[in-house]
């Protein structure tokens, strides 16, 4: 049985993906890599054993965010794995948001993917972690967690009124059709 791992990658970052697709193979797993906004639109991740972000780029702000969406979404492991920059207080708030694991890169790929196993183990041994219900709308650079009340930007924390929200919440609802003014008032 091959198990699927899902990767989600900046540019600068798909080099480590790409280096390690065959070690991920030779343990039995094969690698989907998506962009953030397509893995935002999955309804199901039953069909992977970890989410991999491999970011290279020094935007620490907005992998927090992905990871914070993904961990409202899916209770399966995440683990970020950024480029070594010496940054500690990014790992302690990537684990904060939600990530099991953060790994520095550059690294021996064997040695990351067999921890990346034994998390996924303990896992499965410890079960499913239970969600909160969080509704998430993605548009392109909008993220919306109606949950939370908390809408993204290009990976940003944008703060609104809970009107303004509403309002976000009823055109990206409603997206592609015209609303009057009197349909966003009721």
């Amino acid at each position: 049985m091959i198990g699927k791992i899902l990767t989600i990658s900046d540019a600068s970052g798909q080099v480590y993906v790409d280096d390690a697709r065959e070690t991920w193979h030779q343990y039995g797993f094969v690698v989907v890599d998506m962009n953030i906004e397509a893995a935002l639109q999955i309804r199901n991740f039953d069909s992977f054993y970890m989410i991999a972000l491999t970011m290279c780029e020094d935007n620490y702000a907005l992998y927090l965010s992905y990871i914070s969406l993904l961990r409202n979404i899916t209770s399966i492991p995440i683990v970020l794995f950024p480029l070594d920059s010496g940054n500690t207080s990014a790992i302690v708030a990537s684990e904060h948001n939600g990530a099991d694991q953060t790994i520095a890169l550059p690294v021996d790929m064997e040695w990351a993917i067999t921890n990346c196993i034994a998390l996924m183990r303990r896992y499965m041994l410890e079960g499913p972690k239970p969600l909160q219900p969080h509704t998430l709308y993605a548009d392109h650079r909008i993220f919306l967690d109606i949950g939370r009340y908390s809408a993204h930007v290009d990976g940003r924390e944008v703060e609104l009124h809970k009107k303004e929200f509403l309002i976000l919440r009823l055109l990206m609802e409603h997206r592609g059709h015209i609303l009057t003014h009197e349909q966003i008032y009721r």
